[in-house]
């Protein structure tokens, strides 16, 4: 109702709007002040952090290193024990063993956790929270290299939006089971590798819905059905397609990976 207030113009509903696809909302589920605010850092400026995923995977070994910890495979929380002052104290694993922790981070959907809370410790305003968590769509990302360093204007950082029409809350809406060309967005970036050369990154980020993978979701990394890799191959062949389009400067980028989500 806001974006109505101010504009009419629906390619500039669009250009305002356009960075809610970096949180999965439509404009006409979230209040524009809100949207506002979640995405005034990326109004303001772009950073990546040095060496990428690299630093965080360094990061973590180097204090695996210095502290003792334990680390164990295909074994879940499965239950918390003594909760006490709506804190759990210990967790029952899926093995049968028992750890006590000060704090324990979650990975798993927000509606799994109620199953491992005990159900006297679950108000039912906690659980209507819980309910409120919607699925949001995701990205299939294709990432690589490109022979030539960008033309910029502003920081380190580009971002560019490619759309395939004006109606954000359309294209944030699954729209068929089938991949189609949906909206994306496209980071390019110059860093240096850990040797200290040059290296001009390329990461493409398409619109995907769960529609489209749920009949994957039973399936595991690196084990699953073919009709996956054909899906990947479509979705693939079109980003690149675009991207070389309307951004020429991509032009013999080498990729390198592409998932869904």
């Amino acid at each position: 109702a806001v974006m109505d207030e101010c504009t009419h113009d629906q390619v500039l509903q669009c250009i305002l709007g356009g960075l809610c696809m970096c949180y999965g909302a439509r404009p006409d589920e979230v209040a524009f002040s809100t949207h506002c605010r979640v995405c005034f850092g990326l109004q303001e400026s772009l950073a990546r952090t040095d060496h990428g995923g690299d630093a965080f995977v360094d990061a973590l070994v180097d204090v695996l290193k210095r502290e003792s910890v334990d680390i164990r495979t295909r074994c879940t929380v499965d239950r918390c024990l003594e909760v006490e002052k709506k804190r759990v104290m210990r967790f029952g694993l899926s093995d049968g063993s028992e750890v006590s922790a000060e704090n324990c981070i979650f990975t798993i959907h927000p509606h799994a956790i109620v199953s491992v809370l005990p159900r006297e410790n679950v108000s039912k305003a906690f659980l209507d929270r819980v309910a409120d968590f919607e699925t949001t769509p995701g990205f299939f990302t294709l990432y690589g290299t490109i022979p030539h360093p960008i033309e910029r204007t502003g920081g380190a950082v580009t971002l560019s939006s490619i759309l395939p029409g004006t109606d954000l809350n359309k294209m944030l809406t699954c729209q068929s089971v089938e991949p189609v060309d949906g909206p994306m967005m496209v980071l390019r970036s110059s860093e240096k590798t850990n040797r200290g050369e040059p290296v001009h990154t390329v990461t493409a980020l398409e619109i995907a819905f769960t529609e489209s993978t749920q009949g994957w979701f039973d399936t595991r990394l690196k084990r699953r059905r073919p009709e996956y890799y054909a899906y990947k191959d479509q979705r693939t062949a079109s980003v690149v397609r675009r991207m070389h389009d309307h951004l020429p400067e991509t032009g013999g980028a080498q990729e390198e990976l592409g998932g869904d989500h």
